[in-house]
């Protein structure tokens, strides 16, 4: 068993402390970007792949009936 000790000093100076918990806010700043862009990325990804998509334009299938019940036509 480790001896009780009292509380934690800290004795870093203050501008080290500072440094260090922007360090922390910058890396989360940019993880949290990289992993919004990346989702952007994705779902641009996957609406390019679309088994809809062709030559980079988007070509929906509105042959079916429509919701007021007339044809559309490609």
């Amino acid at each position: 068993m480790l001896p009780a000790r009292g509380p934690l000093i800290i004795t870093a100076p203050a501008a080290e402390i500072r440094r260090h918990i922007l360090t922390v806010f910058l890396l989360l700043t940019r993880l949290s970007l990289e992993l919004r862009l990346k989702t952007v990325w994705n779902m641009r990804s996957m609406l390019w792949s679309d088994r809809w998509c062709q030559d980079r334009r988007c070509i929906l299938d509105f042959s079916g009936p429509s919701h007021d019940g007339s044809q559309k036509v490609v």
